[in-house]
């Protein structure tokens, strides 16, 4: 009888009898185990994420892995952290989802897969990085420590699409001439104080529609999920399931069911307040 894959995510300490196909991408050593005579033998494995799906993991200790292609890399600095000075690399991934993304190497990463991702950056390397922490720096950013693995330009089965698409997708020379994903290294940087609008001018204000605000945010009702069911054309709301294959009832297309961000923050500064909705 055929047994049912069980999604890694799902996998508990309670949880028995489980099956799931994975690739293992690195081995460790033999160990004999301190409580009986067999030994074990521990392995790490890819789980490759939808760049679509990655906000889903922030605010979580889970690791990630992804495999895509670097577009850019920017300069190398020093920065001061509470634990001391660290040497970051930011580099600018992509993949056939076309939403690019930093990817944030640091302090040891930066001299050993760092080194090697830079010799070849300028062909656009492929790279299967896993064991990723997803930030909310840049928005939504990734970022890898001295427990990532990062392989350049693998030789796994699953990445022949993505060199095609490498290949012959014009988005990634648009994406490259144009550089609009620098604005979310800088966007955030050195505000000039005098730039801040109070809420109660972003309300009354019928000239402007851009404000940078200084505020506390609430979440309104903190029983309601954060997101919905959408149609993955046009983000129309959709009773499809995720993953499931739809036609859509607004834009009249074949699509895929998939979760979109949706919940609502009330914005307040001491002036007034403003009920927005996050999407």
């Amino acid at each position: 009888m055929h047994r049912p894959l069980v999604p890694v995510a799902e996998v508990t300490p309670n949880t028995k009898n489980w099956t799931n196909k994975i690739l293992v991408i690195q081995k460790l050593s033999p160990r004999q185990s301190q409580s009986s005579p067999k030994k074990y033998q521990r392995t790490w494995s890819s789980r490759v994420q939808k760049v679509f799906d990655i906000p889903l993991f922030l605010g979580s200790n889970s690791l990630i892995d992804v495999l895509a292609v670097v577009v850019d890399k920017l300069e190398q600095r020093s920065i001061n952290t509470k634990y001391g000075m660290s040497t970051i690399q930011e580099l600018v991934i992509v993949n056939d989802e076309r939403k690019p993304m930093i990817l944030t190497l640091w302090n040891e990463v930066v001299s050993t897969e760092g080194a090697a991702i830079l010799a070849a950056a300028d062909k656009m390397p492929i790279i299967a990085a896993t064991r990723l922490h997803v930030t909310d720096y840049h928005g939504i950013s990734l970022s890898a420590r001295g427990f990532a693995n990062i392989i350049v330009n693998p030789s796994y089965s699953e990445t022949h699409s993505l060199r095609t698409w490498r290949a012959n997708h014009v988005f990634l020379t648009e994406l490259v001439h144009e550089k609009k994903y620098l604005k979310l290294s800088s966007s955030h940087q050195n505000i000039p104080r005098d730039s801040f609008s109070s809420v109660a001018n972003v309300i009354t204000n019928n000239i402007e529609d851009k404000f940078w605000v200084k505020v506390t945010a609430t979440i309104m009702d903190v029983d309601k999920k954060y997101w919905y069911m959408a149609c993955e054309n046009c983000l129309k709301g959709t009773t499809g399931e995720y993953g499931w294959e739809i036609t859509c009832n607004f834009c009249h297309t074949e699509a895929i069911a998939k979760p979109r961000t949706k919940f609502a923050i009330t914005l307040s500064d001491g002036t007034t307040q403003l009920d927005v909705v996050i999407w």
